[in-house]
C-alpha cells in the first residue's frame, strides 16, 4: 500500500488518543465524559505542567484538522520543556501521591505522525480553538464521580442537609426522652417556688389589686413579730417575796447569805433574815435558784424557783412569793420554842454568845455601847462571853451587863461588828432576841433537881454563836455593785432596741 493511501486511511488522533500515548505517569484511561465539581477556586486551579500539555495537544489537533504538517514531538517537548520539573506537594493536593515517587516529571514524547501534503486551499486565517484548561486530569489525581454526584460537595468531608436531598434526617428518640425531663424539672421547680415563698398566692393577689395591701400588712405584721420576739428575748428580772416563822431565820440564795445596807452609804451591812414580808430583788427569771431558810431547833426549808413558776404581773412585772413556816426538829423543842416566845414573869433567863470573825479583831458593840470585860479593856473577837461591862458616862465607872433570852420578842440586843482600824472592811449589824437563842439540853442529873411544875426552858443552856467572814462581804458587795451595773446596761440597752424598732414600724407605716 502506498504512502497517500496508508496516510488516508490513517485517521487524526483525538484528544482522548493523545492522551493515551502520553504515558508515564499520565498514561491512565480518562473519561470523556464532562462532570461537575464543587470545589473552591484554589482547589480547582490546574498545575502549570499541565496546562502547558493541554495547550500543546490542543495546537497539534488544531493543525491536524487544517492538514498541516506537525511534529509532534517538538511540539509536546517544547511544552514539556516549559515546566518540566514539578514539586507535587507544591503545586497541588492532586500530584501528592506522584511527587512521592519523583519530583521531577519527564514527559515522554508521543509517536511521529506521518507528514502529508496539505491540499492547496485559499488561504484562511488559522483557528484555534480553545478549551477551558482541564481542572485535573482524571484518574489516581481527580476522583471520578456520576452524574448523580453533582449536588454532592466534596471540598467538605462531613455532609449537610444539602448533600442528603430529599432523604430526611433519622430522629433521635432521646429527644422526647429529654424535653420529658425538662418539663418535669421546671414544674418541679414551680412547685417549690410556690411552696418555699408562695409565689402563686403573690400572683393571685396582683391580679385582684390587693397585692399593695397585703404586702403592707405582711410589713406590719413582721415588725410586730420582731418586736416581740426582741421582747421575749429582753433578759427578765423577778422580785422574791419570802414570809414565814420563825422571824429572824437565816435566808441563804444559792448557798450564799444575803446582804443589805442599813442606814445609807455609811451605815452597817445587815444578813438578810426572815421576817414579815423579806424581798429580794432583780432576780434573773430565766435562771434557776435555790432558796433554803434555818433557824436554830427548826427543820430548813427549801425550795427551787425555776421560769415557769414566776407570775407575769405584765409589763414585765415578775413575782414570787414563798412562805417559809419551819417546823420544830421535835415536839420537845417545839414545846421549848413555844413557851420561850411567851412571857415569863417568874423567871429570867440567861445565855452565852460565841463570835467568831475573819479577820479577827472585830470591836463589839451591844446597844450601840462598846462591850467591856471586867478590867475595861474592849472586847474584842473571837470571844464567848455572858457577862460584860460598860461604861457609864458620867461616873465613869463599869456597869456589868448580862446577855438576857427573854428580850422583848420584837426587839433583842442590838450587835454591831466593827474595824475601826480598817476602813475597807464594812461594820456588821444583826440582833440577838429570843428567836435566834438555841437550848442545849442539860443533862439528866440536872434535870432532877428541878421542881414537878417548873419551866421547860429551865432544862435548857442557851447558846448563840455567830461566824462572820468580812472578806466576804466586801466580794458580796462588789459583786453586787457589779451585777446592777450589768443589768441597768443591758436593760437600757434593750429598751433602746424596743423603741429603735417600734420607730422603724411606724415609719414603714407611715
Amino acid at each position: 500500500m502506498s504512502d497517500d493511501t496508508k496516510s488516508k486511511d490513517k485517521k487524526p488522533k483525538t484528544s482522548d488518543d493523545m492522551m493515551s500515548g502520553i504515558g508515564g505517569i499520565f498514561d491512565v484511561p480518562g473519561g470523556t465524559k464532562k462532570k461537575k465539581k464543587k470545589k473552591k477556586a484554589a482547589d480547582t486551579s490546574p498545575s502549570p505542567a499541565a496546562d502547558a500539555i493541554g495547550a500543546a495537544i490542543e495546537e497539534e489537533l488544531a493543525a491536524a484538522s487544517q492538514g498541516a504538517e506537525v511534529d509532534d514531538d517538538d511540539d509536546v517537548v517544547s511544552a514539556a520543556d516549559e515546566s518540566s520539573e514539578v514539586e507535587a506537594a507544591d503545586e497541588s493536593s492532586e500530584f501528592e501521591s506522584a511527587a512521592d515517587e519523583s519530583s521531577e516529571v519527564e514527559v515522554a514524547p508521543a509517536p511521529k505522525k506521518a507528514k502529508k501534503k496539505a491540499e492547496p486551499k485559499a488561504a484562511e486565517p488559522k483557528k484555534t480553538k480553545k478549551k477551558a484548561a482541564p481542572a485535573g486530569i482524571e484518574g489516581v489525581f481527580t476522583p471520578s464521580k456520576s452524574d448523580d454526584d453533582d449536588d454532592i460537595d466534596l471540598s467538605s468531608t462531613y455532609l449537610d442537609d444539602d448533600d442528603l436531598g430529599d432523604i430526611p434526617a433519622p430522629k433521635n428518640p432521646m429527644t422526647k426522652v429529654l424535653v420529658g425531663v425538662v418539663l418535669v424539672l421546671v414544674v418541679g421547680m414551680l412547685a417549690m417556688l410556690h411552696h418555699f415563698t408562695g409565689f402563686g398566692d403573690d400572683f393571685m393577689l396582683l391580679l385582684q389589686g390587693n397585692y399593695q395591701e397585703e404586702m403592707l400588712r405582711r410589713a406590719q405584721q413582721a415588725e410586730e413579730e420582731h418586736l416581740a420576739a426582741q421582747l421575749a428575748a429582753m433578759p427578765r428580772y423577778g422580785n422574791l417575796t419570802i414570809t414565814g416563822n420563825p422571824v429572824g431565820a437565816t435566808i441563804k440564795l444559792n448557798g450564799q447569805i444575803q446582804y443589805g445596807q442599813v442606814g445609807g452609804e455609811d451605815g452597817p451591812w445587815r444578813a438578810l433574815e426572815l421576817g414579815p414580808s423579806t424581798a429580794i430583788q432583780n432576780l434573773s427569771v430565766r435562771d434557776t435558784h435555790h432558796i433554803e431558810v434555818t433557824a436554830p431547833g427548826h427543820q430548813p426549808a427549801t425550795i427551787t424557783l425555776t421560769e415557769g413558776m414566776w407570775q407575769d404581773g405584765g409589763n414585765g412585772d415578775y413575782r414570787f412569793n414563798y412562805n417559809a413556816n419551819l417546823v420544830p426538829i421535835d415536839a420537845k423543842y417545839g414545846q421549848e420554842f413555844a413557851q420561850r416566845m411567851e412571857s415569863d414573869l417568874d423567871n429570867d433567863f440567861y445565855g452565852e454568845a460565841t463570835i467568831n470573825t475573819i479577820p479577827s479583831g472585830a470591836q463589839i458593840l451591844l446597844n450601840n455601847t462598846i462591850a467591856l470585860n471586867k478590867d475595861g479593856e474592849e472586847l474584842r473577837t473571837p470571844v464567848t462571853f455572858g457577862t460584860y461591862y460598860v461604861k457609864d458616862e458620867e461616873s465613869g465607872e463599869l456597869k456589868e451587863m448580862q446577855l438576857r433570852v427573854d428580850t422583848p420578842p420584837d426587839r433583842g440586843d442590838r450587835l454591831e461588828l466593827a474595824f475601826p482600824d480598817n476602813d475597807e472592811l464594812p461594820n456588821f449589824l444583826t440582833s440577838i432576841n429570843r428567836r435566834t437563842w438555841e437550848c442545849n439540853w442539860k443533862d439528866e442529873a440536872e434535870t432532877r433537881r428541878l421542881p414537878d411544875d417548873a419551866s421547860i426552858q429551865l432544862q435548857c443552856d442557851y447558846t448563840w454563836k455567830l461566824e462572820k467572814d468580812f472578806n466576804a462581804i466586801n466580794r458580796y458587795i462588789a459583786d453586787r455593785e457589779a451585777e446592777f451595773q450589768r443589768i441597768q446596761a443591758q436593760q437600757e440597752e434593750a429598751l433602746k432596741k424596743a423603741q429603735e424598732a417600734a420607730a422603724e414600724a411606724a415609719g414603714q407605716q407611715g
